[in-house]
């Protein structure tokens, strides 16, 4: 059901993110809206798609994409990681809502990375390390081909804009390709940002 657009944006605007920081994280760390914290130079919340939760238009998107009556899908879960199995938890109780009933296989770590690294599961949870500058996440990550796309998304003009972000040196003008990028990556919906984890050295 995933490869339809607004299945995915009903997902994404189901997720309660305070919710999962509570419980999942014991109410540490802070709500991921975004491939960066907050305290970045690059973090930049401007015009992103589903910030914030909003049950009745999600209810909506999954009648318009042909499941008024609700769909059946499956979270594969880790419990070598507790706080991800908790976010899928969570997740279970946020989707009912809007009419998803979603089981969770709980799966050892190896039987997780195969399904993942191979695109074969339909919903999951998962840590992305890269947060250093946007193109270490959206090469990797969000670009057709990309070595770590393993949700296989693919936009031509995201693509290019990636691109065009990557070959600049002025943060300013990159800073402005990285919202129109975020603009539509968030609105198609791959992947939904849940919770940054903060972590003390």
């Amino acid at each position: 059901p995933f490869d339809n657009e607004k299945v995915r944006q009903a997902v994404a605007l189901a997720i309660d993110r305070a919710t999962i920081r509570d419980i999942a994280y014991a109410g540490t760390g802070e709500l991921g809206k975004i491939e960066m914290p907050t305290g970045s130079p690059w973090y930049d919340d401007e015009g992103i798609f589903a910030a914030e939760q909003d049950v009745e238009k999600a209810k909506a998107l999954l009648a318009e994409a042909g499941y008024a009556d609700g769909l059946t899908v499956e979270y594969l879960g880790l419990p070598q990681y507790p706080e991800l199995l908790k976010t899928g938890q969570v997740l279970r109780e946020q989707l009912k809502a809007i009419g998803i009933d979603m089981t969770i296989n709980p799966v050892d770590v190896s039987v997780w990375y195969d399904a993942f690294v191979n695109s074969t599961y339909q919903i999951t949870s998962a840590y992305q390390e890269r947060s250093i500058d946007p193109d270490n996440f959206y090469s990797l990550v969000i670009k057709t081909g990309g070595p770590v796309n393993t949700v296989k998304y693919s936009n031509p003009e995201v693509d290019a804009l990636i691109d065009e972000a990557a070959a600049l040196v002025d943060m300013d003008a990159r800073k402005e390709i990285y919202r129109k990028i975020r603009a539509i990556v968030t609105e198609d919906a791959p992947l939904v940002f849940a919770h940054y984890e903060t972590v003390n050295y």
